[in-house]
């Protein structure tokens, strides 16, 4: 019998972690937006960009095509409306793990009202686990609500397959949109450099998306230095 997905609780009390009986360690603020902000009835797209090196593929507060709306300083996140479409990118750069319930219950109604979502995030190729001893310094791969996005986009990428584990407010969202039967689609890059400079691919993905892209960052001062360690 298999108990993958199921909470098994402890047989005896002498198999209890040291931290089960601990009260709360950390802190949690409350999340709040910095302005009062008004979502529509209906959006059509939601861009979720996932992490600190995921954000800084866009430099969106130097472009006219988007719109800074409202901020959480305290989750380090950025929502911008796209001027043109009734679309929104929400950007997440290097926030504690432990607030992404709370990031994906400050961004419900977005969710709930959303068409379609779309999350892309960077975990480094390290982590990715596989049977195949083929080395790739990038790997793709996606997961899909059980409802199909409206529109593909032309984003079709091989399912992540287990045991690989995904968290943080990209996979919240995905299971959010799963339970209330809507489309979502988590798209994951593993690659070799976390830093900004191998942005490539996701450029193409935000390109499929009409999503103008600025120029492309400059290459990490360390990787393409002469220090080596």
């Amino acid at each position: 019998m298999s108990l993958f997905g199921e909470v098994v609780e402890p047989g005896t009390r002498t198999a209890w972690e040291d931290w089960d009986d601990a009260g709360p360690q950390h802190d949690i603020p409350e999340l709040k937006w910095n302005n009062a902000l008004e979502v529509p009835d209906v959006i059509d797209l939601l861009i979720i960009l996932d992490g600190k090196y995921v954000s800084d593929t866009l430099q969106l507060h130097s472009q006219d095509s988007v719109e800074l709306l409202n901020t959480v300083k305290e989750a380090s996140l950025s929502l911008y409306k796209i001027k043109l479409r009734n679309a929104y990118i929400c950007i997440l750069k290097d926030y504690n793990l432990l607030l992404s319930g709370e990031i994906v219950e400050l961004l419900r109604d977005f969710v709930e009202k959303s068409k379609d979502i779309i999350s892309v995030l960077k975990k480094p190729v390290a982590d990715y686990q596989t049977s195949s001893l083929a080395y790739q310094p990038c790997i793709i791969r996606s997961l899909t609500t059980t409802v199909n996005l409206t529109n593909s986009y032309g984003l079709e990428f091989p399912k992540l397959e287990q045991p690989n584990i995904l968290s943080g407010v990209g996979a919240g969202v995905l299971t959010l949109r799963e339970h209330l039967s809507l489309s979502a689609s988590l798209i994951v890059y593993y690659l070799e450099y976390m830093e900004s400079s191998q942005m490539e691919e996701i450029h193409g993905l935000l390109q499929k998306l009409d999503i103008s892209v600025a120029s492309k960052p400059a290459p990490s001062s360390i990787i393409n230095s002469n220090l080596y360690i």
